[in-house]
């Protein structure tokens, strides 16, 4: 932080606090929204609502929405002009450049020492949310990074009692390295630290899931705290960038994330833990392609992480490792493919 972030005595909801003009927040709230007329409304009520003893900055990105979405944040900017509201309308869309300017945007613009996510799309429910998640990480010091939740899933307008995601148990937990790699982690749910994007690796804006490789920086550089309360709804539908794809593509996707976290130096630390859990997505790829020509190359590829992956991790990733050179076995044997232990 630049300086000393002024703390109220109690916590409070941030469109009823007021700050002198050269307040410096605590935290920077990432909202990118595109045509979320429908949705936005409740991201920036969940906002609002957020009780806390510090003040909170709302970073909203509209990329360009071609509906009523930019009229909406307009409107709550007026009607709360005491409230840190930092807003982008672009007039040109940045996504479809598929150059990650969006995320760069996001993380350079941030003047927070954390850093909560929030998609024009989802919202947040529980008004303690960001209070609960700061006091962990202040507590737990510089060695923790990240703090998340589980989510409840909310599909075409309807509430499911039982779809929750993002649940690793009833207990507060301290998550490594490996586990936030391996794992799904709600992005509505996380708060990390923002320093963590100094040197933040190039690769990253060729991911097709910057969320996925925003775990894996945290995950070098720290732990993650597991808070076990859902407080935030994350919603499911055919506009969604990641709902709107079939299983193939988001199997490809995730697979190309890795791909380029395994090429990111600034990564090294972790490259063991990534390869290990590549092996289970492309074995997961394999069983969504037909034919030779397309399973051979994923079975070279398969072939190589296991042998230059520690077989500790893929024990623990719950995959054993003769299973794992079995069915490699089994599909090189089908095209004449020539198979040993070494990969000669």
């Amino acid at each position: 932080m630049k300086s000393e972030v002024q703390i109220l005595e109690k916590p409070k909801p941030l469109k009823d606090q007021v700050w002198s003009e050269d307040v410096e927040p605590l935290v920077s709230i990432s909202c990118i929204t595109y045509n979320h007329e429908k949705f936005i409304s409740d991201a920036i009520e969940g906002f609002l609502m957020q009780e806390t003893t510090f003040p909170v900055e709302i970073n909203i990105h509209d990329d360009a929405s071609t509906d009523n979405t930019a009229n909406i944040i307009r409107e709550y900017e007026k009607k709360y002009p005491n409230v840190l509201f930092n807003v982008i309308y672009q007039t040109e869309n940045q996504y479809s450049k598929k150059d990650g300017s969006i995320r760069r945007i996001q993380h350079r613009r941030a003047q927070g020492k954390y850093y909560a996510i929030c998609e024009g799309d989802d919202f947040w429910h529980d008004p303690y949310k960001l209070q609960k998640q700061i006091n962990l990480l202040e507590e737990h010091g510089n060695s923790h990074v990240l703090s998340f939740h589980p989510v409840r899933l909310k599909v075409q307008n309807e509430l499911g009692s039982n779809s929750i995601m993002g649940h690793f148990g009833n207990k507060l937990k301290i998550i490594g390295p490996f586990q936030i790699i391996s794992n799904y982690i709600p992005t509505v749910s996380a708060v990390i630290r923002t320093d963590i994007f100094e040197n933040y690796p190039n690769t990253s804006n060729k991911a097709p899931f910057g969320d996925a490789f925003l775990w894996a920086v945290a995950a070098s550089k720290g732990y993650a705290i597991y808070i076990p309360e859902s407080m935030a709804v994350r919603r499911k539908h055919n506009q969604g960038v990641y709902s709107s794809l079939n299983v193939k593509s988001q199997i490809e996707k995730s697979i190309k994330t890795r791909e380029l976290m395994v090429n990111s130096k600034e990564l090294s630390s972790i490259h063991n833990y990534i390869k290990a859990y590549l092996i289970s997505l492309y074995q997961k790829h394999l069983c969504e392609l037909r034919g030779v020509s397309q399973k051979t190359p994923i079975i070279k590829k398969i072939i190589s992480l296991i042998i230059s992956t520690p077989t500790t991790l893929i024990w623990y990733l719950k995959i054993p490792l003769q299973k794992q050179l079995r069915r490699v076995k089994r599909y090189t044997e089908k095209i004449r493919y020539s198979f040993t232990a070494n990969g000669n």
